[in-house]
């Protein structure tokens, strides 16, 4: 993987600009655990037998990390045999092995589980977790609790490939 060219600085990046000149042979995606290929291919405008502007490589980039469910993303090119590869290297956001509340005095478990939508053995996405701390601090403001405040932590299970979320 020595001659992978990084394309996140492509300004003054004359072996990118070149490699993105040549038509894309390949398009591959690495590093995926739980997400399918097919899912990051579709989200991409990237594709084989185009040309690449660097402008177009900033937009996938983009675009694949405000899905949420990745944690790093990052793309490369080389030359092989009929044009350019482009290669997205991708870290996703572990998998929620459980979600457990802590503190709530006033709605017990079963109620709160009503209000939250993520579901254990799902990639963890941050926006989803603020939007759940919102509909539990709504449910404790239905209930007359308005002084009531929420929030969440995670902890780390399995080398952090999943976590726990407490709320």
């Amino acid at each position: 993987l020595k001659d992978l060219v990084p394309l996140d600085y492509l300004k003054g990046n004359e072996k990118a600009a070149q490699l993105l000149k040549n038509r894309i042979a390949r398009v591959s995606v690495r590093g995926l655990r739980h997400i399918s290929k097919d899912t990051v291919l579709s989200r991409i405008t990237i594709k084989k037998g185009q040309t690449v502007s660097p402008q177009q490589v900033s937009v996938d980039l983009r675009t694949l990390f405000q899905t949420g469910f990745f944690k790093d993303v990052a793309a490369f090119a080389r030359q092989i045999k009929g044009g350019t590869e482009i290669i997205y290297f991708i870290k996703e956001h572990p998998t929620i092995r459980e979600i457990r509340y802590e503190g709530n005095d006033e709605l017990d478990d079963d109620d709160l589980k009503e209000k939250v939508d993520i579901k254990p053995y799902t990639v963890l996405n941050k926006s989803d977790l603020k939007r759940n701390a919102v509909k539990i601090k709504d449910a404790y403001i239905d209930e007359g609790h308005y002084l009531a405040t929420v929030d969440f932590r995670l902890e780390e299970v399995g080398g952090g490939a999943m976590v726990d979320i407490i709320y």
